[in-house]
C-alpha cells in the first residue's frame, strides 16, 4: 500500500495537483487500514497539507492537524508529527496550539538546522521574539558549520539570517540587526547571495527602525557587476524602501516616481505597497481624508489576503501604517482600532503593540 501511494504520486501521469490528490487518497486508505501505523498517519497528514498547492485554508490545515495530533500525543519524540503540526498551526490564529510541538521539536532534532528554524514559525506567529532569535541563531550556526565541513563559506544572507534579523528588530536590538545587514550586504556585493533576502532585510531595517538616513547604507546598485537582480520582487523591494525612506525624510519625488512606474503592477502584495506610498503621498500633500481613505482601502485589501507564515509579507503592515498616520493626525480612537486590526494579523509585532499603547494612552 505504501508503494501504491508512491506510484500515485510519482507515476508521471496527470497534473501535479491530480497526483497530489491521488496520493492523499492512497495514504488515507493506508491509514484507515492500519490505524496504529504512526508513519502512515504522519505522511497522510503531510499529504493533506500538500493537497492545496501551497494555498492555506483553515479547514484543510486543521484536518491535517487532527490527523497527526494522535501521533504526537502518543510519541512526543516523533519528528514528523511535531514538524507537520507546526505547519498545520502556522498562522496567527492557531499558532498557540502549535507551541507544544515547537518546544518539543528543538530537542527532537538538535543537529537539524531546518528543525531548529521550524520552531520559530510558531514563535514569530505568537510574538515570542527571544525564542525566535534563539531558534534562528541555532539554525544558522548549524547550517554554517555544515557548509564549512563541505568547504563552503557561511550563508550570510539566507532564510535563517533573515528571520534572525527580523527577531532582532522586534526586540529593538538595532546593533545586532545592523551587523547581520552588513554581512549580508558584503555577500551581495561579492555576488555570493540571493538578492531576495538582501532586499527584504534592508527594507525591514529601514521601515522597522525608522532611521531614514540608513537608506544611504547597504547600497547595491541595480547595474552593479556581480549583483544578480533576477526577478521583480528584490528590485521592487529595494526601490520601495528607498522611496519610502525618502518620503519620510521629506522628499516625495522618489515615491511619486515609484507609484507612477508601478501603478499597474499585478502582484497583490506589491499592489498594496504601491497603495501605501500613494496614500502617504496624499497625506504629505495635505490631502488628509484622501490619504487616510487610500491607506484604509489598502489595509482592507491586505487583510483579505491569506495568512502568510513568518515575518509579514507586506514589509510595513498597512493597518499598522494607518494607525501611525492617524496618531499623527490626533485621531486616537481610530488609531487604536487600526492597531488592534494590525496586532490581530501580526501578534506581538513591536511597532503595532507600541502604537496601540500610545493611542490608548492619548485617547480622551
Amino acid at each position: 500500500m505504501y508503494l501504491e501511494a508512491l506510484e500515485a504520486l510519482y507515476s508521471g501521469t496527470g497534473s501535479k495537483t491530480a497526483r497530489d490528490a491521488a496520493y492523499m487518497r492512497a495514504m488515507q486508505r493506508l491509514t484507515e487500514s492500519y490505524p496504529e501505523d504512526h508513519e502512515a498517519r504522519a505522511f497522510y497528514a503531510l499529504s493533506i497539507l500538500g493537497s492545496r498547492d501551497g494555498t492555506r485554508d483553515f479547514a484543510t490545515y486543521m484536518r491535517a492537524a487532527a490527523t497527526v495530533q494522535p501521533v504526537f500525543d502518543a510519541n512526543h519524540d516523533h519528528p514528523g508529527a511535531a514538524h507537520y503540526l507546526i505547519h498545520s498551526f502556522d498562522d496567527p490564529v492557531h499558532a498557540p496550539l502549535g507551541l507544544p510541538a515547537a518546544l518539543a521539536y528543538s530537542d527532537i532534532a538538535p543537529d537539524a538546522a531546518h528543525a531548529q528554524h521550524m520552531t520559530s514559525h510558531i514563535f514569530v506567529a505568537t510574538g515570542m521574539w527571544e525564542a525566535a532569535v534563539t531558534a534562528n541563531r541555532r539554525a544558522r550556526d548549524i547550517q554554517d558549520a555544515q557548509r564549512v565541513e563541505r568547504g563552503r563559506g557561511p550563508n550570510l544572507c539566507g532564510h535563517y539570517s533573515s528571520w534572525l534579523h527580523y527577531g532582532h528588530l522586534m526586540l529593538g536590538q538595532v546593533a545586532e540587526a545592523e551587523s547581520l545587514m552588513d554581512a549580508c550586504h558584503g555577500s551581495i556585493v561579492e555576488g555570493q547571495a540571493d538578492t531576495t533576502y538582501f532586499a527584504l532585510m534592508r527594507a525591514r531595517q529601514l521601515l522597522d527602525t525608522g532611521d531614514w538616513g540608513q537608506a544611504e547604507n547597504w547600497q547595491a546598485e541595480l547595474a552593479e557587476e556581480g549583483v544578480d537582480w533576477t526577478g521583480s520582487s528584490p528590485r521592487f523591494l529595494y526601490q520601495f524602501a528607498n522611496a519610502f525612506a525618502a518620503l519620510r525624510a521629506g522628499d516625495p519625488a522618489p515615491a511619486t516616481a515609484f507609484v507612477a512606474e508601478h501603478h499597474d503592477i499585478e502582484v497583490q502584495a506589491e499592489q498594496v505597497q504601491v497603495a501605501e506610498l500613494a496614500g502617504l503621498l496624499a497625506l504629505h500633500a495635505g490631502r488628509q481624508e484622501e490619504g487616510v481613505a487610500m491607506l484604509r482601502d489598502a489595509a482592507e485589501t491586505e487583510d483579505s489576503m491569506p495568512f502568510q507564515f513568518g515575518p509579514p509579507l507586506i514589509v510595513k503592515p498597512t493597518f499598522e501604517l494607518l494607525g501611525e498616520e492617524l496618531l499623527l493626525l490626533g485621531r486616537h480612537e481610530e488609531a487604536a482600532a487600526a492597531f488592534e486590526r494590525a496586532t490581530g494579523r501580526t501578534p506581538g509585532r513591536t511597532p503595532a503593540v507600541r502604537g496601540l499603547a500610545e493611542s490608548r494612552d492619548s485617547a480622551p
